[in-house]
């Protein structure tokens, strides 16, 4: 059966879960500015890949190994 040959439904769509993203997001995701995401990535303490000539994606994943924890009365 072909796409056409479903009138009355949608298109099936199949879910990827995103593990790659870009600087904009990362620094949303970690609640900080762009500019410190890209001092990370340059000092080599966040992994990054570049896709092309402009674009660079980082994992997820990576961006939870640079948070490190802050011990008791250290505030």
């Amino acid at each position: 059966m072909q796409p056409t040959d479903r009138p009355n439904r949608q298109p099936r769509r199949h879910h990827v879960e995103q593990a790659f993203i870009g600087i904009p997001e990362a620094a949303t995701y970690l609640g900080v500015a762009e500019k410190t995401i890209r001092g990370l990535i340059r000092d080599n303490r966040l992994p990054a890949y570049r896709l092309g000539y402009r674009v660079i994606k980082i994992r997820i994943e990576d961006l939870e190994t640079v948070l490190s924890p802050v011990g008791v009365g250290a505030v």
